[in-house]
């Protein structure tokens, strides 16, 4: 929510009182010719961004403006996410990459599901023998940060996948040990920037004569992991358990309670299943 404050109204509304923002001026948002480009889903967080901090600061007397009452959000349904098929995965892996460092972390996406925010925020201390211990997410605007729900989890990963981590997470010239980011960026303590991962993945894709790149984004790897891991790994609790999604009570509630050795010998056969083949030698 910070973020999209800071992208979205801070330039709108910087320098304002509270009390002088009204409806008027949230419903112009969905005037911009920005929102044509978002999804419904994110229309709607920007607009909570703004609206949800204002209506605390009515209900507690700070404001007389009721600015967030009648206000109609977009129906929440966005537009289907492309995928690759495991055929098309296959092919962008063998595929010669102009950057070997965006190739390594689009297959931590998929052989892991892990968001982009998880791989930039990964540090030497979060590779494990056979896992990655996913602790923190790393945002541009606040810096390194807990994950999406709050809660750290675990993912099993293959041992080449493992020992490229660390020939990465070798080559970072800070000398930051093991709070050195695996995918170190231009200055200390702070990662690369993720959008170049996507930047060359449209362009390992335009090599294997993919039609229409820009419809696959980066986070289209966390849906073909948890799609595929799905076909295989029938107990949805099992797959939240190395997803990080919490978006079921009872789910949640389950989850808590795995043994998770049990959980990770599972996810680490399927996805050697589905995604050892993928990356090849």
């Amino acid at each position: 929510m910070n973020a999209r404050i800071n992208i979205y109204w801070m330039k709108r509304i910087k320098g304002r009182e509270l009390g002088s923002i009204t409806k008027d001026d949230v419903e112009a948002f969905f005037d911009d010719p920005v929102v044509k480009t978002l999804a419904p889903k994110t229309v709607n967080s920007i607009i909570s961004s703004v609206t949800v901090p204002l209506k605390w600061a009515y209900y507690n007397n700070l404001i007389e403006n009721n600015c967030f009452e009648g206000i109609i959000k977009c129906a929440n349904k966005s537009k289907q996410r492309m995928i690759l098929t495991m055929e098309q995965a296959s092919a962008v892996f063998k595929t010669d990459w102009e950057n070997d460092s965006a190739k390594l972390a689009n297959a931590v996406a998929m052989y892991t599901g892990m968001r982009q925010g998880e791989i930039a925020g990964l540090r030497v201390e979060n590779i494990g023998m056979d896992r990655l211990y996913v602790k923190h997410s790393w945002s541009k605007y606040d810096g390194l940060k807990c994950c999406k729900n709050g809660d750290e989890r675990e993912i099993p990963i293959a041992p080449q996948l493992r020992d490229a981590l660390i020939a990465q997470a070798r080559l970072n010239p800070y000398g930051e040990g093991m709070q050195g980011f695996v995918f170190f960026g231009l200055k200390p303590s702070q990662p690369t920037d993720p959008q170049n991962w996507l930047k060359y993945l449209h362009r390992a894709l335009e090599a294997t004569g993919y039609q229409n790149p820009n419809e696959i984004c980066f986070h289209s790897w966390r849906h073909l992991w948890c799609s595929r891991v799905c076909d295989i790994v029938k107990d949805k609790r099992i797959v939240m358990t190395g997803s990080g999604h919490k978006t079921e009570t009872m789910l949640n509630h389950y989850a808590e309670h795995i043994e998770t050795d049990n959980v990770m010998d599972k996810l680490q056969r399927a996805e050697a299943q589905l995604f050892l083949p993928v990356l090849g030698e």
